[in-house]
């Protein structure tokens, strides 16, 4: 009998332990592009999973290659930036993300096009790890995996929407390995890409 209960409490709190883990780790944000940024790259505001409260701000700096930094808000504390290479034909940046606000601590790292016959590919390299973001042709989805273990990280979706106005993307966070930022660049680099591939 008191095996039986034993069990029962091991279960129990694995149930429990698994439903914290879970709430923990699957965030959804509804990021919205501006519908006009001029000469500028894509900016992009950043909401909760109402899509009422805005969280963060992506802004892009004026310049002959993609620029991107992205801002908390209310307070406007700068977390992450990406800047674009100038290349012929694939997407290429580096990036750096503040992970230690209090010692001003920043990580490095790179997201790169890799050729792909269809769909789109990219490898995202990050404080030793690697990630990479793909999408199948003709679909709006696109999900961040992390390698060699195959670990969907986040993915994306473009909503219908997109293809007769202002783009708007649903981003779903699931896991705390990584800073929500590094995939908020993710979605910016891609926008910026297929914007890119449109215009020939």
């Amino acid at each position: 009998m008191l095996k039986v209960k034993l069990i029962s409490f091991v279960l129990l709190l694995l149930n429990i332990f698994t439903l914290v883990y879970s709430i923990g780790t699957n965030r959804t944000y509804l990021i919205k592009k501006d519908f006009l940024s001029g000469l500028k790259g894509g900016e992009f505001s950043v909401y909760d999973s109402t899509g009422k409260i805005r969280q963060y701000r992506m802004e892009s700096k004026f310049g002959a290659t993609h620029d991107v930094r992205i801002y908390s808000l209310p307070s406007k504390t700068l977390l992450a930036r990406l800047k674009a290479k100038f290349t012929a034909a694939m997407y290429k940046a580096t990036v750096s993300i503040l992970v230690n606000e209090k010692r001003n601590e920043w990580s490095n790292g790179t997201i790169e096009q890799n050729f792909k016959l269809v769909g789109n590919k990219f490898t995202i390299i990050w404080n030793d790890n690697r990630i990479l973001m793909e999408g199948t042709v003709a679909s709006l989805n696109t999900q961040f995996i992390e390698e060699p273990l195959g670990t969907v990280l986040a993915k994306f979706r473009k909503r219908v929407s997109s293809l007769f106005w202002r783009n708007k993307y649903d981003l779903q966070v699931l896991t705390d390995k990584y800073p929500d930022t590094l995939f908020f660049l993710g979605v910016a680099a891609r926008d910026h890409s297929n914007k890119k591939i449109h215009r020939g």
